[in-house]
């Protein structure tokens, strides 16, 4: 059995240190993965920096989101973060995605909360585009470093309406419920 700990970064002040310890815990302890939960309107710890500390302070555990926003993040800064943290990691990164349910979160990130799930299906493509080394266009290049699986980290899809399943068999590896649930 793989049992993930959840890491307390939404905790408001909580310090380097504090993930340190948890971090450095886990990776002793039986668990199979720290996991990292996301927010925009937050005062809590931004969770791919989260698992770039982890990255750097273990060798075995598996570093998880569960789910990170992706519609309200730029989709070539998402496929480059999620792909360094593999690459620092030794291809240890799962990235659990999801598309929220908080309208201040896309208000705050300035995408648009009605077209959450029709961005999050242009988002998925060039993720998996950008980790295969392609290149996003023939002007621009590629962008990132090559994640250490041919197809990008893990990529799970979280969600509760029927479009994740389609999702799920396009783009991802598996699901995961939002929150870890």
């Amino acid at each position: 059995m793989r049992i993930a700990l959840g890491l307390p970064s939404r905790i408001i002040g909580a310090s380097g240190e504090l993930m340190l310890e948890w971090i450095t815990r886990a990776e002793r302890g039986p668990f199979s993965s720290v996991v990292v939960t996301d927010r925009v309107v937050s005062q809590a710890l931004e969770p791919l920096s989260v698992l770039a500390l982890a990255a750097g302070a273990t060798r075995r555990i598996g570093l998880m989101t569960s789910v990170v926003i992706g519609p309200t993040r730029e989709t070539t800064l998402l496929a480059r973060q999620a792909a360094t943290i593999d690459v620092l990691s030794s291809g240890r990164l799962t990235l659990g995605i999801g598309i929220g349910v908080r309208k201040n979160d896309y208000d705050a990130s300035g995408f648009d909360f009605h077209r959450r799930g029709r961005r999050v299906e242009e988002q998925l493509p060039i993720l998996r585009r950008l980790w295969s080394g392609a290149e996003l266009s023939q002007e621009i290049g590629a962008i990132g470093p090559r994640p250490t699986r041919s197809a990008g980290p893990e990529l799970l899809i979280g969600g509760y309406v029927p479009a994740i399943v389609q999702r799920i068999a396009k783009w991802g590896d598996g699901y995961m419920a939002p929150g870890g649930g």
